[in-house]
């Protein structure tokens, strides 16, 4: 590659990295997409709400049941935030974090509540309504876009009104109560039907009574404990293609009041509402009256639509108790800190880097930290893309990521400076050095992202966040150590710096008798395991337990403090 190559190749090296810095440090648009302001925070930087629940009298609960309470408690957090996080801790225990709530006993209070989950007869026992269908718009027709919004009821009574108005003109009274009961069904069909004739409208149900209303009068056909489980299964229509329906299965009580329910809803082709939670998630046509607690809901559904009705169904039923076991709220204050420390540090840090490599490998070196710029703006944009949620140990993982993209450097660097003093010519000695620690740098990322997998798989809370930032950075930094790092060294090598002074050509390599000394190195090692070995035996003795554990493992108390104003340190 020859000079004027080389340099157009590295200004459009540089232009690239200032547009990615531009991206990750201020975005793209008025939303500043990809940008560090769009990365999602976790509760330790955003502040929040922290609950552990655990099961009530039962300490080996079903995996089934408490994958379902889960499921439960993720549906209640979503109200609050789409960042919340619900995992489950060991076989019995719970976790929530909502980021951005302070509130913690109005979200104790309502995460307490068990599940509600009725059957609701389409009519009580007057025969008015208790529940009515009714639209709801993805994107509002252009149709419906006027200077005064009119409801479907509104559209029809004044379509009544006016041909009312109109068959009043007619000579007699009997002529006019004639052409005006038609005149009214006439308009009031056109009105409902333009109403509900538009694109772009789903189909939804809405509670015409409050559930306290529905008890007294006995609409409320079944509650949640009258169910005894829901499931997907799939079975062949009357075309013979394979559908998708939920099945139900009751409990003997529940069995006897769906039956006397059925039965009567058959006689008068009514529908029975499912309700969970504030909402109508399903209101089928009862076909055939069901006696023996066996139901089967139909529909077209999707996969995904059935596993999410069964599953909604499942949890409303849910026998487990949960007790809360602790609370706390983080202070937004305290993550605020935390952030700017943490990038105070960070620039710190990157600056060191930076003069370390420089002083130590010259060109390669610059290489090195233009590659690692490269690294912290393409993390940054991947952070908000994958919607990766940071927290403070996931920082402490993309620092761990930014040593482990220098350290892969500083492997081939070294192995290029031997190549060097064995008497190769620059350009062969970068293409021997990359080569030849190539398997070195993947052996050792490998090993740490499997690390990193097992934390993320098995991990929870700032554990697995640690793992996401430290998995997505040792990818990264392999990108940028051993392509975008070559990629510049070799363009700096086209530009006319081919003498060996400027790699840092090694003068002599010292051997350390390491192999010749085992010995003494094992002794070394043994000792240091002794002694580790014998402070846990004493600590274990005393007490304290072999390890110190922190108030996450062993429990405790801890106390928060409530200041009426802002303090300054």
């Amino acid at each position: 590659m020859n000079k004027g190559k080389s340099f157009i190749a590295l200004v459009a090296i540089l232009a690239v990295l200032a547009g990615l810095a531009y991206i990750a440090f201020n975005g793209i648009g008025e939303t500043k997409d990809g940008s560090i302001h769009n990365v999602s925070l976790g509760l330790d930087l955003a502040g929040g709400v922290s609950i552990t629940y655990g099961v009530a009298g039962d300490e080996n609960p079903s995996a089934t049941d408490m994958a379902d309470t889960q499921a439960k408690l993720r549906r209640r957090v979503e109200r609050y935030s789409t960042e919340a996080q619900v995992y489950t801790e060991g076989n019995n225990r719970i976790s929530i974090e909502i980021p951005g709530v302070n509130d913690a006993d109005q979200v104790l209070r309502e995460l307490g509540q068990p599940g509600n989950l009725y059957f609701i007869r389409e009519k009580d026992s007057a025969g008015e309504m208790n529940y009515s269908m009714g639209l709801v718009y993805d994107e509002l027709p252009e149709s419906l876009i006027t200077t005064e919004t009119t409801t479907e009821g509104d559209a029809a009574e004044e379509a009544t009104d006016a041909a009312t108005e109109e068959a009043t003109d007619a000579s007699t009274e009997e002529a006019t109560d004639a052409a005006t009961e038609e005149a009214t069904d006439a308009a009031t069909e056109e009105a409902t039907d333009a109403a509900l004739d538009l694109s772009g409208a789903r189909i939804t149900y809405m509670l015409d009574k409050t559930i306290e209303e529905l008890q007294e009068d006995g609409s409320i056909i079944l509650e949640g404990s009258d169910v005894a489980g829901s499931e997907v299964r799939t079975r062949q229509d009357q075309y013979g293609a394979n559908e998708f329906v939920v099945s139900l299965s009751l409990t003997k009580e529940g069995t006897e009041k769906f039956a006397a329910a059925t039965t009567a809803a058959v006689e008068t082709n009514e529908t029975i509402a499912i309700y969970y939670d504030g909402e109508i998630i399903s209101a089928p046509t009862v076909q055939n009256a069901i006696t023996d607690g066996n139901a089967v809901i139909t529909g077209s559904f999707t996969a995904e639509d059935a596993d999410q009705l069964a599953t909604t169904i499942r949890i409303g039923g849910l026998k487990l108790q949960l007790e809360e076991l602790r609370s706390n709220v983080v202070g937004a204050q305290l993550g605020q800190d935390a952030i700017q420390t943490s990038l105070k540090a960070a620039a710190v840090g990157f600056g060191l880097v930076v003069i370390f490599m420089i002083v130590m490998y010259l060109m390669l070196g610059l290489a090195a930290s233009i590659a690692l710029a490269f690294y912290v703006c393409i993390v940054i944009i991947l952070l908000g893309g994958l919607g990766i949620t940071l927290t403070l140990p996931g920082i402490a993982g993309i620092i761990l990521s930014v040593g482990m993209a220098v350290d892969a450097n500083v492997l081939v660097f070294a192995r290029i400076r031997e190549e060097l003093s064995g008497g190769k010519n620059v350009k062969d000695a970068m293409k021997s050095g990359y080569a030849k620690a190539l398997s070195a740098i993947i052996d050792g990322n490998i090993t740490t992202l499997i690390a990193a997998v097992v934390l993320m798989l098995f991990g929870s809370g700032p554990v697995k966040g640690f793992a996401h930032t430290l998995t997505l950075g040792i990818c990264v930094s392999m990108v940028t150590a051993l392509f975008i790092t070559r990629l510049i060294s070799t363009v700096l090598y086209g530009l006319g710096f081919t003498d060996e002074k400027y790699y840092g050509k090694l003068r002599q390599i010292r051997q350390l008798p390491i192999i010749e000394k085992r010995k003494v190195f094992y002794a070394i090692s043994a000792v240091m395991i002794g002694a580790g070995l014998v402070a846990m035996a004493a600590n274990g003795a005393g007490g304290r337990g072999a390890m110190n554990f922190s108030l996450d493992f062993v429990g405790g108390t801890s106390t928060s403090v409530e200041f009426n104003e802002q303090w300054t340190l």
